[in-house]
């Protein structure tokens, strides 16, 4: 006997500078569950923890992260830092001042406004029939 394909939750569909969270058939298509959090890396400034502003430094500092490297570079405001990802305290030092440095954390990312109005608004993931 052939195994039985699992069936398969609807691709997400829409951009992400577009996406409410529903497919355009009204469908959710963010977690599967909430053990699926989404990362956001803050950095200490004034003391009060902040984003990184740019998406591409947050992707780089989750994609370090997640293969286990100990530090990420990084460059913010035309500034490289080397950004400790492992250890008691997570650090950013300036690369051409090591003396400067920051302390930076990993959060789980509370939804915005809009995300939360379609968690309200969308149903829960549907499961796809499987492939013939």
């Amino acid at each position: 006997p052939q195994p039985q394909p699992q069936p398969q939750l609807q691709p997400q569909q829409g951009n992400a500078e577009d996406d409410d969270g529903c497919d355009s058939e009204g469908t959710w298509t963010g977690a599967e569950n909430d053990s699926e959090a989404v990362w956001e890396w803050q950095v200490m400034l004034q003391g009060t923890y902040i984003p990184y502003e740019s998406m591409a430094v947050q992707q780089a500092l989750e994609a370090a992260y997640n293969r286990g490297d100990a530090m990420a570079a990084v460059t913010v405001r035309g500034n490289v830092y080397e950004v400790m990802l492992q250890g008691q305290q997570l650090v950013q030092r300036q690369q051409s001042n090591r003396l400067r440095t920051r302390q930076v954390r990993r959060v789980a990312k509370q939804p915005n406004s809009r995300e939360e109005e379609a968690l309200e608004q969308c149903p829960p993931p549907t499961a796809l029939p499987p492939a013939a």
